[in-house]
């Protein structure tokens, strides 16, 4: 069954005078043909799974029908029951095993029904499915999970009710059948903690007399314990519902109509008091509240002119006060409430039906525990216009993942995504909004698509916003990604490649050129490969029209001598790479390092236009910056820096000349060498721990470390930064996270989504940019950063069966916004939903905001070589050992780059006394009288 989202529903607000955590913005789906649905529980991937009535066309009148959403509401599956009758579904729950268990009703026509039973999987396979021919008419009414096992069940036969105790298989273990109730029909069943039965009844002879709510309370084996009725508090005449629910201090709420009672364990009323609503009300659900008091779900309508139909939902203390009341008015006077669920962050999932446009419609509305009103949506469209004008939309090209800036009246900012045919929805809610499309790049123009002000002033709309992009620049712009995760020594895994056209102008003779690590062996392509040599490999693409892309894989092993902790990277190029934004005279700065003997040498290369002024550049060894320079190079100049091949690892990272445009890369560029050392060993952990400043449409380079474990279930984020757990990093530095997943259940997985909600607080929404992953995916952001990406059509078998193939991955970048302070922190972690289970978290990722660790300026590249550390047992001094004689100036730096400690000395030893220095890391930097300084980290432990 496909879920439609539709204009008229209502997404409620509930102003509760108690506060709870906040839960998004909620949502509102509507599932045509679909009736009664009476009765809705969250499942334990946060979605929901309800029991309605589908409306059949053709003989049969109406089927049984389940269905199952994801959490935000959208069908994933339904399944019918039933013959060519009526057949009523009655209620649902989740046993103690997380499986569906359902009660109803087969019509089998001239008034003969029976009572059915079923029992699915969370999947939709079905468990068992019973019928019980107990009478003439019979119907299931309640089924609920029994303490000891199995389950028990109430059902109507003809003027009596059927208490039936069952196995876990549906099969019968014993009933009973009560006579002697006045007449009264069952309605619902609770257990309580001893396993005493609580069964709410209803009598209803109308016209010839009121109705009456019952309460029927009997012990596990069927006997009575006692049976109380309770009149209506009202002159109101008809009802249906009845429901008695137990609270947390063994109390009992009982609702009836407009009736509402407070009872003791015994039945006795503690109070009893009419619902307070200006018009007719029924109670259709009632869900005990923590603090004893409850929440009523219910219809208030009026059928006099003019015809009123409303949701009510209400908050009752313990005492029986109104807290809180929310009154929505419905899209249709043919309209009503059925079922609600307490969701596990303290929201709600109210259903109900209605009728319009001579069609039915069941929903199912989300709401935090504040009840967030949008009952209104904004929809629309993005797309290239290449028509003549404006207006002309002869020539219209869908654009997907474009982003749409929708400013709400208090100022805050929410986003939404376009699909595949460039069509975006988002829930909004009264007043002026304005909403701006935020194309990826400057070769798009809005000329014709400017900010767009959408006034809502009643409720339950829906208006139109659509943006006509056309190009302001004619060019090719082809683009490549390429990612992977850490390798294992011995494994095989996939390297994955995304590829695209994204300029305005077919990119022709496209190729893609992957060089690999040399620790890698390449095993095979999804597409005809060349190989170049010194590991480098090149596929033609061919001509790619405008906004196509692609993806491949490329399998490779892992040499077993890898080291535990090395980088292994992947760097992809795609070719053209001179579109139409080409610098022309602009200068075009590229660094490269290599290994070359007894040194590590880099280049910095000018392959545009002369420099007009001089830019800084930084060498760092493992995880300090120790040189600064400047250089300014002419028109295809270049110049060489060597350092020494001791282990360390060594990155040059220099600064461009300003005004390059963005499709040529980051403002800075970087290169970094690790492993280079003649005696084997060498430094390892640091090549990510800075930006690898591949940016570039053209180019992108993924290093990960080689790790014998990955988990499960893992968020990674680039740069490290330094100094775990603070991972520091600077202001302005754009973010890497990669998301990653693996099969640990027993079935192969079909779908997997994965959530991760931004701090857009901290992080820029708009900057979001979706890479690469192991699988093609479905991308969304949405609301104020939630960004959501649904793996669908997946083939992952179990762990245990193929662990390589059992992973998944997805990999996306975001900037900071602008110059945020020191010491801020940026956490993130993400929600993996793996088919139907529970939700999993991964890690949480942690950076803060730090000056660069630019401590001095020496005069030359430095050697941490000549300069260690030791300390002294048991006095817990601190000794910094130099290898010469000298006067020194010894300093002494934390990790964010402040100055702890300063001292000149002679000789070869620096005494630092414990209770000098806090516990952490540090950096200690000597600058002798005459040479170059040297410097070295380490950390303090409490003594």
């Amino acid at each position: 069954m496909i879920c439609y989202k539709y204009p008229h529903l209502v997404l409620l607000g509930l102003l509760w005078a108690v506060g709870f955590p906040l839960f998004a913005q909620g949502w509102v789906r509507t599932y045509p043909r679909l009736l009664q649905p009476a009765a809705v529980r969250q499942t334990p991937d946060k979605g929901f799974v309800f029991v309605a009535n589908l409306q059949n066309t053709g003989a049969a009148q109406q089927d049984i029908a389940v269905v199952k959403t994801n959490f935000e509401g959208q069908a994933q599956w339904s399944k019918a029951f039933g013959g060519n009758g009526n057949d009523v579904g009655n209620y649902m729950e989740l046993d103690s095993a997380d499986r569906v268990v359902v009660a109803g009703e087969n019509d089998y026509g001239a008034g003969n029904t029976n009572t059915w039973l079923a029992r699915l999987a969370l999947d939709g396979r079905v468990i068992w499915e019973k019928e019980y021919n107990l009478g003439q008419h019979d119907a299931a009414k309640c089924i609920r999970t029994h303490p000891s096992g199995g389950y028990v069940a109430i059902a109507d036969v003809d003027n009596a009710f059927w208490l039936l105790r069952l196995g876990t298989d549906g099969d019968t273990l014993w009933t009973k059948r009560y006579t002697d109730t006045l007449g009264m029909r069952a309605k619902h069943l609770e257990i309580l903690p001893n396993g005493d039965l609580l069964i709410a009844l209803q009598q209803n002879y109308l016209p010839l007399s009121p109705p009456v709510a019952g309460l029927l309370r009997v012990h596990g084996n069927g006997d009575v314990v006692f049976l109380r009725t309770f009149p209506h508090l009202s002159n109101y005449f008809s009802t249906d519902a009845t429901k008695c629910v137990r609270t947390a201090e063994n109390r009992l709420w009982l609702a009836h109509r407009d009736s509402l009672y407070r009872l003791d364990s015994n039945g006795i009323v503690l109070l009893s008091m009419r619902i307070p609503s200006g018009i007719d009300f029924y109670a259709t659900d009632l869900i005990p509240a923590p603090d004893g008091g409850c929440w009523v779900l219910g219809t208030a309508y009026t059928l006099a002119s003019p015809t009123q139909n409303r949701l009510y939902l209400g908050r009752f203390s313990p005492n029986g006060a109104l807290w809180a009341l929310r009154e929505i008015p419905s899209p249709s006077h043919l309209h009503s409430t059925w079922g609600m669920a307490r969701t596990d962050d303290g929201g709600f999932c109210l259903m109900g039906n209605y009728r319009a446009d001579s069609r039915f419609f069941s929903y199912a509305a989300r709401t935090d525990s504040t009840g967030m009103s949008f009952t209104n949506l904004l929809r629309g469209r993005v797309y290239w216009n290449r028509g003549a004008t404006c207006l002309d939309t002869s020539q219209i090209a869908p654009l997907p993942g474009f982003l749409v800036k929708i400013q709400h009246p208090n100022g805050e900012l929410h986003y939404a995504s376009t699909d595949s045919s460039g069509f975006f929805t988002a829930p909004v809610g009264l007043g002026l909004y304005k909403a701006t499309v935020l194309p990826p790049g400057t070769w798009w123009s809005t000329a014709c698509a400017p900010e767009v002000s959408v006034l809502f002033d009643t409720v339950f709309s829906a208006q139109q916003a659509n943006f006509p992009l056309r190009s302001a620049l004619d060019c090719a712009l082809p683009w490549v990604d390429v990612g992977f995760l850490p390798p294992q020594p011995c494994d095989t895994q996939r390297i994955s490649l995304h590829y695209a056209n994204r300029g305005t102008l077919p990119s022709e003779n496209a190729k893609v050129v992957l060089a690999l690590s040399p620790l890698w062996t390449l095993l095979g392509c999804d597409l005809p490969f060349v190989a170049l040599g010194d590991n480098r490999y090149e596929v033609s693409l061919g001509t790619l029209p405008p906004l196509r892309h692609g993806r491949f894989g490329a399998w490779v092993k892992t040499n077993c001598s890898a080291t535990a902790g090395a980088a292994l990277c992947a760097e992809a190029t795609i070719a053209p790479t001179e579109p139409c934004t080409n610098p022309n005279d602009q200068p075009l700065i590229v660094v490269s390092g290599r290994c070359e003997g007894d040194s590590v040498r880099f280049r910095i290369q000018n392959l545009g236009g002369d420099m007009d002024a001089p830019q800084e550049y930084i060498i760092t060894e493992d995880n300090l910056v120790l040189f600064q320079g400047q250089y300014e190079l002419g028109a295809g100049q270049q110049r060489q820096l060597a350092v020494a091949a001791n282990g360390s690892t060594w990155r040059l990272e220099a600064k461009r000349p300003p005004g390059l445009p963005a499709a040529w890369g980051d403002p800075f560029v970087a290169a970094v060498v690790e492993g280079c050392t003649a005696s084997g060993a060498f430094s390892t952990g640091f090549l990510n721990q800075y930006n690898l400043f591949d940016g570039s449409f053209f180019r992108e380079m993924e290093c990960r470390e080689v790790s014998a474990h990955l988990p499960s279930q893992t968020k990674a984020a680039f740069p490290n930064g330094y100094d775990a757990p603070h991972h520091y990093i600077p202001a302005n530095t754009e973010l890497e996270y990669v998301l990653h997943f693996q099969n640990t259940t027993a079935d192969t997985l079909r779908s997997v989504l994965l959530v991760d909600t931004l701090n857009a607080a901290l992080l820029n929404i708009a900057s979001v940019s979706p890479g690469t992953a192991s699988h093609p995916y479905q991308y969304n952001i949405s609301e104020k950063g939630v960004l959501r990406f649904a793996f669908a059509g997946l083939n992952l078998p179990p762990a245990t069966l193929d662990s390589s193939r059992s992973r998944a991955w997805v990999r996306f970048r975001v900037k900071q916004h602008n110059d945020l302070p020191a010491g801020t922190l940026i956490r993130n972690r993400a929600l993996v939903f793996l088919g139907y289970e529970a939700p999993k978290n991964t890690n949480q990722t942690q950076h803060t905001i730090a000056q660069p660790l630019y401590v001095q300026r020496p005069t030359g590249p430095t050697t941490s070589k000549s300069v260690w550390v030791s300390t002294e047992t048991p006095t817990g001094s601190i000794h910094v050992h130099l290898r010469e004689k000298s006067t020194y100036d010894g300093f002494i730096y934390d990790v964010s780059g402040r100055m702890v400690m300063q001292h000149r000395f002679f000789g070869d030893l620096w005494d630092i006394p414990d209770d000098a220095l806090p516990s952490g890391a540090f950096i200690a930097l000597l600058r002798p009288q005459n040479g170059p300084s040297v410097a070295t980290t380490f950390v303090k432990v409490h003594h």
